[in-house]
């Protein structure tokens, strides 16, 4: 996790569980849509994708939320 919050654009990244212990929720938030995306194309963010392909039960689900 400090790779991602020393991120220039990062202001927020905080894992959570669910009740049930079975799903973990991510929370990231970065200044712009431009820093987000290239967050993803560091070369540490690829590599927990790929761990994540072999440790996850199901596959990574990615939801954009906006602020109302």
């Amino acid at each position: 996790m400090a790779p991602t919050l020393a991120e220039a654009g990062c202001i927020r990244f905080e894992l959570y569980t669910g009740d049930n212990k079975t799903c973990l929720f991510l929370v990231e938030r970065f200044v712009s849509q431009q820093a987000f995306d290239e967050y993803y194309q560091q070369a540490y963010t690829k590599q927990v994708f790929t761990f994540y392909e072999s440790a996850l039960a199901k596959a990574v689900e990615i939801n954009n939320l906006t602020e109302t």
